[in-house]
């Protein structure tokens, strides 16, 4: 288990952007308290956090994961099952995986074939993927939800995270209750996504099986 947060747009570019982005990865640290990272581009607008958890004695620190040319910067909470599989598969159309965590996988996939390289993937994962090609932040999970993913837009820009708590710790993300959320939950015990009990934070939906992503 790892968590990851960020933001993008003019909140990522504040001068209090590093500090909110610290704290959010403080709100983390107990799905992550063996290593913490992070990346962040005032002039493209965007910061991009994670947090890591070692299984076992020797596991690598988890990263921020950047592609061969340095236009895709990714943080990802999750696993691939099928990483031998998609690594020979890339590595024969040129691509070339640096490290040994399975997620990067997931960033060469988009940049062969767009959000539609996610389909390949048999695994659990919640990432954020910044496109400086494209100037475009992609959030994504994977097909069955296991991993969470939160967010909050505003005119300031948006912020996610992996738990609502960090969010809370970014100074433009209001703390106040959804009563509609409420409601759904003193109802049927649940509160079905994409709203949560806390007013302007959603769930991000999973991925859906043919490919279409969810925009934020």
């Amino acid at each position: 288990m790892s968590a990851i947060c960020g933001m993008f747009g003019g909140c990522a570019c504040s001068v209090s952007a590093k500090q909110d982005l610290a704290s959010m990865l403080d709100a983390l640290e107990a799905r992550g308290p063996d290593g913490l990272a992070g990346h962040t581009d005032s002039r493209q607008q965007y910061a991009l956090g994670l947090r890591s958890l070692k299984l076992a004695p020797g596991d690598p620190d988890n990263a921020v994961l950047v592609n061969e040319d340095s236009s895709l910067v990714m943080v990802c909470d999750g696993h691939v099952f099928n990483h031998q599989e998609l690594d020979s598969w890339l590595r024969a159309k040129g691509h070339a995986p640096r490290t040994p965590h399975t997620c990067e996988l997931l960033l060469h996939l988009y940049e062969q074939e767009g959000i539609d390289g996610l389909r390949r993937v048999d695994g659990q994962f919640a990432l954020a993927l910044f496109d400086s090609r494209r100037r475009e932040l992609i959030l994504a999970r994977d097909f069955l939800g296991v991993r969470p993913l939160y967010y909050s837009a505003s005119s300031a820009g948006l912020v996610f995270a992996s738990e609502i708590k960090a969010l809370l710790q970014h100074s433009e993300v209001p703390c106040a209750v959804d009563e509609i959320g409420v409601s759904h939950y003193l109802t049927f015990l649940t509160v079905p996504g994409p709203r949560t009990l806390f007013a302007g934070i959603q769930k991000l939906p999973q991925l859906g099986r043919r490919g279409r992503h969810h925009p934020v």
